[in-house]
């Protein structure tokens, strides 16, 4: 999916169709502000692009949670740069995989 009025693809990696389902916190200086779940639309190394039904706004930063096999789980923290709709986009500043639940 793409934003509307792009007209020059501003991406710094190649992005990747991928439809998971994830949880995300909205975090703050203080901890945890709200809390939502979404669907990805598609990843790369830099950013992740997926909907969501929460509110969010260009700035806040998100810890994305999300079941990558039975035996890990992939763990991302990044800033929202782009909101159209219901589709947000985020640039990843870390990414990391942990053992599973």
């Amino acid at each position: 999916m793409r934003f509307e009025n792009e007209t020059m693809d501003r991406r710094g990696a190649d992005r990747f169709p991928l439809a998971k389902d994830f949880l995300f916190e909205v975090l703050s200086k203080r901890g945890q502000r709200g809390s939502g779940a979404g669907i990805t639309l598609d990843m790369s190394s830099k950013g992740i692009l997926f909907t969501t039904k929460q509110k969010l706004s260009v700035g806040e930063q998100l810890e994305i949670s999300m079941r990558w096999s039975a035996a890990a789980n992939l763990v991302a923290r990044g800033t929202v740069v782009r909101i159209q709709g219901s589709c947000v986009a985020v640039e990843t500043q870390h990414c990391e995989f942990q053992a599973g639940e």
